[in-house]
């Protein structure tokens, strides 16, 4: 083979490996740039149609689920949320003049308009796979509190029930119209960013202060506020103050953007085989897809809902596998006690003190029963309201919104495509000068018509964005319309049947003050008097804490003895929480114990049997970002392993 023959091959093969590069990278500018603004198929949890949940708690009064979300923001409050929304931005940076657009703010309205709308398909695929009344709604309103910053409070009474599982929904775009076919969260025609925290009482889940599950954003101010209630509890039943429990909304508190830094968080990816690992299931921050086909029919088929099979069956599948595994009883025990409280006070120490006493039990039972056509007069106010926002005109407005939105995209992703294109055409002109062995832009390899070309169609998709923020606009009528829509559904007159021992009763309210009025008057009509006493001053003690705390329950003495509930600061400032029996003052017994640390970074749990105030017998243990254990205890030091067989839960009442 002659030099001359050697070298025109290995000009070839070079050629041949810069033309495959090439044709790579064509295949990128296809596949990736025609891709803007698509997101995933679905989200990140899978459905299960077959699953089923049992309820093996002794009470029927509470809630299953609780869904809250923002549904109207007080014109007062309007600019704080438009900052405050700018300033704490999700999934990128903007400049610092990105708030000068009325686009933006319309941006931060269709949060709130969009997150009300989608809050209801999460609703009826729950509503339809729990039991009958067992979800119930609860719209916020968002406002500006005595210290002006945003707060949000709930416009029903729903949080007054008893509830096994609370959802925090909203919907999210990041408030730079400009990034919007960006890689930044955006809820915009077929793109939806969903944002959810699940939490429960912290006696379900002690090592995360009951938190479940957050989305990245909002761990931090979820874990500070479950972590704030938890404290609160603690602090309101050794002083015996009311328990003001009040949560806004997580979405609203991380706006308000002054976050307790916790080192160390005890979190965990979503889905696997780490459902009991004590740890929060850090949800990602999705952009989901929603289906073309459902979105082209959506307007004419509202029932066959886009975002349901995206998001919210999956959501539904995820939730029922904890509704399964958590003690419903024990997931309800303080909400519950707080109540009863509104009922009947002397009760509600009573339930604290887990009373087994007939009279009590007697007395429970009748609370129970009308707390349960409570929860019933609110599941029919928000089967309504679900009628009113999804089905009827607010619903029908925000469909043809979000369709009318969809096609602003699908146009904007048929203007991407076709920028691609004439960038591929470029890349092969390129590839063809390089083949014929001369320089791009020499010798007329240039094509000034191509450029021309494809500046018209970047210019077009600027048109496309403008177009569709414009459209935006719309979703600030949506939002101011929705009071108008929902007040029907909330003022219309209620009846509901309650079974007591005595035969069959009616209420009939047009709102749940008016119900709760006549509910109470049932109870103390029926009422018998509670002959059990029930001490609130009895002493409670702990090996570790030189102070007092308080016993509700049984006393001797002025010691805590017999079956009740104790707490008591340690003195290095742990909290300290107990159910259970005790003796001569001090845990001994079956019981469960709650140990807070100082800092609100989770607590250790203690399920089992105790002895002078220390574990002690073979218990259960729960510590932040760890499996539950079962260990063997003697006088408070863990001697190894035990057999989870051996193992004799405590039950709560």
């Amino acid at each position: 083979m002659t030099q001359a023959s050697a070298d025109h091959r290995s000009k070839r093969s070079t050629l041949q490996w810069v033309g495959l590069a090439l044709f790579l990278a064509l295949l990128l500018l296809l596949t990736g740039c025609a891709g803007t603004a698509r997101g995933k198929a679905s989200g990140a949890y899978d459905y299960d149609a077959s699953r089923e949940v049992s309820d093996a708690s002794r009470s029927q009064a509470d809630a299953w689920v609780i869904l809250r979300y923002p549904a109207v923001i007080e014109e007062s409050a309007e600019a704080a949320y438009f900052e405050a929304y700018n300033r704490h931005a999700i999934g990128g940076t903007i400049k610092s003049d990105g708030w000068t657009s009325i686009d933006a703010e319309n941006i931060a309205r269709a949060s709130i308009a969009k997150s009300n709308f989608y809050a209801m398909s999460l609703y009826r695929v729950l509503a339809a796979e729990l039991p009958p009344d067992s979800v119930l709604l609860s719209p916020h309103l968002v406002y500006l509190d005595a210290d002006d910053n945003l707060a949000s409070r709930p416009m029903l009474a729903t949080e007054s029930m008893p509830s096994v599982l609370t959802i925090d929904f909203v919907t999210y775009s990041f408030p730079d119209a400009e990034k919007m076919m960006g890689s930044q969260p955006l809820t915009f025609g077929d793109i939806v960013t969903p944002l959810a925290v699940v939490h429960s009482d912290h006696w379900m889940g002690p090592a995360t202060n009951g938190l479940l599950l957050a989305s990245g954003p909002l761990l931090a101010t979820a874990w500070q506020q479950s972590a704030a209630i938890a404290r609160e509890e603690f602090e309101g039943r050794m002083a015996l103050r009311p328990i003001d429990d009040s949560r806004n909304l997580d979405f609203i508190s991380f706006l308000n953007g002054e976050h307790i830094v916790f080192a160390q968080l005890p979190v965990k990816p979503v889905g696997g085989d780490r459902l009991t690992l004590a740890s929060v299931e850090d949800y990602p921050l999705e952009k989901i897809r929603l289906d073309s086909g459902l979105m082209d029919n959506w307007i004419i088929a509202p029932q066959d809902d886009p975002f349901a099979v995206a998001f919210a069956q999956g959501v539904g599948t995820r939730l029922e596998a904890a509704l399964g595994r958590i003690d419903h009883d024990r997931a309800t025990f303080s909400d519950r006690q707080k109540l009863l409280a509104s009922f009947d006070p002397e009760l509600a120490f009573a339930f604290l003190a887990q009373s087994t006493d007939e009279s009590v039990r007697a007395r429970l039972a009748l609370a129970e029963k009308l707390i349960e056509a409570e929860r019933r007069f609110l599941a029919a106010q928000s089967e309504r309201i679900y009628a009113g926002v999804y089905e009827g005109s607010f619903g029908t407005a925000m469909r043809e919104l979000i369709t009318a939105e969809y096609r602003n995209l699908e146009e904007r992703r048929d203007i991407a495509r076709r920028q691609n294109m004439a960038t591929a055409f470029a890349i092969l002109a390129a590839a063809g000068a390089v083949y014929a062995g001369s320089e791009v832009f020499d010798g007329g390899s240039y094509d000034p018509g191509m450029a021309l070309l494809s500046d018209a169609l970047i210019l077009g998709s600027f048109v496309a964005v403008e177009t569709a923020v414009a459209t935006n606009q719309l979703g600030d009528e949506v939002g101011e319309s929705f009071l108008a829509q929902m007040a029907p559904a909330i003022t219309e007159q209620v009846t509901v049947q309650v079974r007591l021992a005595e035969g069959a009763e009616e209420i009939t309210a047009r709102d749940y003050a008016e119900f709760r009025e006549q509910t109470l008057a049932l109870y103390q009509s029926r009422v018998r008097s509670l002959t059990v006493d029930i001490q609130t001053d009895c002493n409670f003690r702990h090996p570790e804490a030189s102070g007092q705390g308080r016993w509700f329950g049984s006393c001797v003495n002025g010691l805590a003895s017999g079956q009740g509930y104790g707490v008591i600061l340690t003195d290095d400032e742990r909290h300290i929480e107990y159910v259970g029996a005790a003796r001569s003052g001090t845990a001994s017994g079956s019981g469960a114990m709650i140990i807070h640390g100082p800092g609100g970074n989770g607590a250790t749990y203690f399920d089992g049997s105790f002895d002078h105030g220390q574990p002690d017998g073979i218990v259960r243990v729960v510590m932040p970002g760890n499996y539950p254990a079962w260990r063997r205890y003697e006088n408070g030091r863990d001697r190894g392993r035990a057999d989870e067989a051996d193992w004799q839960p405590y039950r709560f009442q």
